[in-house]
């Protein structure tokens, strides 16, 4: 057969399998399962014009209502829970909206149970109305989300202390991750500001718990920065949370052996929840008690002094038995230090950003070398500086003019070692822990008698 002959026959047919339309047998499958045993379901939220039209068939007090059929029923959760909603405290819209659902959406209470679960605020009116809604029709909700839900109290909404406990011991992030809702849903959800509202007020009492920040950065999905401040929840609800929250793991902390693991991670945890005081002071003072605020500030004042007599170990350019005193003698002071802030060479700088510590820069006129560093302490009115390299620390009073407050990004020591004056400037001679004390006493600072 010549080669246009053979090109000239019909192709044979190719056997292929089946591809089916949609979703494929083993999502099937899974779905069934999920319908016969549990789990929550997920649904695509709807567009804004959806949204816009329910609202507008609505009305303005929900006259519109009865006219809504099952699809438009799944709209109307996102415009209960939606920022600064009209209906959220409107429980005659709610129960009426419950009893539409009953009517018109077969499927609407393992549909809704999603919406309950992560906007749940015993203080909302919605989540009271919902949660006796769903009690009063346990038996028909999957035995998974019944159990859960009886398991967290979410059937009465009358306290969140199930949810705290069980977010302290780190069960809650696995019961959750068991219905389907892991700790990238609930983040920045209502559930998670109530269990941390409530886990702050059960810290007080619950000295056996270990690791309790970690288990707490575990539920905010490993990222707790700003968690509270974007939650989607009432505007309530988040202050409320915060100041809970910080209050009861300083009042935890604070029973905890200081030197252990836990006080670190504790900090940081605060730290990346709501920012640096020292940087960020409108939002922890007055939002959070007076108290956690000084706890706080005296622990990054701790843990910046120890940054310092670390760095100049490893810098190694004085003599060790040197500092060993100069450690022992500030570190007498500790209890009366209210601020703390390093002030690094280049050299220092490396390290400081090895322990992702803060810290300030030497600026203009001279008077460092690449391996200096400093530490600026106040206690109480007083501040003074120590420094490597050098035979003297400077003394000044908090607030004088042309002189330094901590916490500034950059300093010129030169300067503001002339402007403290000459009986400002001491060096560390003879018995020159006893005059360095007198000198901070007669200042209007703290006596430490051992001195």
């Amino acid at each position: 057969m010549s080669l246009s002959a053979e090109l000239a026959l019909p192709l044979p047919r190719i056997p292929h399998p089946f591809l089916p339309r949609g979703k494929c047998a083993l999502e099937t499958e899974a779905d069934r399962a999920a319908r016969i045993f549990g789990g929550v379901a997920v649904e695509r939220p709807p567009s804004g014009d959806i949204l816009a039209m329910v609202d507008g068939i609505l009305g303005a007090s929900g006259e519109g209502l009865g006219r809504l059929g099952s699809r438009e029923l799944r709209a109307v959760p996102y415009l209960i829970w939606e920022a600064n909603s009209r209906w959220t405290d409107d429980r005659a819209f709610i129960h009426a909206y419950l009893s539409r659902v009953d009517l018109k959406w077969p499927s609407g209470l393992r549909r809704l149970w999603r919406h309950h679960v992560l906007n749940f605020d015993a203080g909302s009116a919605a989540t009271v109305e919902m949660a006796a809604w769903f009690g009063r029709n346990r038996q028909r909700l999957q035995g998974m989300l019944r159990a859960f839900s009886e398991s967290y109290g979410l059937f009465d909404a009358g306290t969140a202390d199930r949810l705290g406990a069980a977010a302290i011991s780190g069960r809650l992030i696995a019961d959750l991750e068991a219905v389907g809702l892991g700790a990238s849903v609930v983040r920045s959800s209502a559930l998670c500001v109530s269990a941390l509202d409530a886990a702050g007020g059960l810290l007080a009492s619950a000295p056996d718990q270990v690791d309790v920040a970690g288990r707490l950065r575990e539920l905010l999905d490993g990222n707790p920065v700003n968690a509270i401040a974007e939650a989607v929840c009432s505007a309530a609800a988040r202050p409320r949370a915060l100041r809970s929250i910080v209050d009861g793991l300083v009042a935890w902390q604070k029973r905890c052996d200081p030197g252990d693991g836990a006080f670190d991670a504790v900090l940081d945890f605060l730290l990346d929840l709501n920012g640096d005081p020292r940087f960020t002071p409108d939002r922890w003072h007055g939002r959070v008690s007076g108290d956690a605020v000084t706890a706080v500030e005296g622990w990054l004042s701790r843990r910046t002094i120890e940054l310092f007599f670390q760095i100049i170990d490893r810098l190694n350019s004085d003599r060790a038995d040197m500092w060993e005193s100069r450690r022992e003698f500030w570190l007498a002071y500790l209890p009366f230090i209210t601020g703390a802030w390093l002030v690094a060479g280049p050299d220092a700088a490396a390290i400081a950003k090895q322990q992702e510590a803060g810290f300030a820069t030497f600026a203009g006129g001279g008077g460092q070398a690449h391996d200096h560093c400093g530490l600026i302490l106040r206690i109480g009115p007083v501040c003074v500086m120590e420094m490597n390299k050098n035979g003297a620390a400077i003394f000044w009073t908090a607030g004088s003019r042309k002189l330094p407050d901590l916490f500034a990004r950059s300093y010129d020591r030169r300067a503001y070692r002339d402007m403290a004056g000459a009986r400002n400037v001491l060096g560390h001679r003879g018995s020159w822990q006893r005059i360095f004390s007198a000198h901070i006493h007669s200042m209007g600072g703290p006596l430490v008698r051992r001195f």
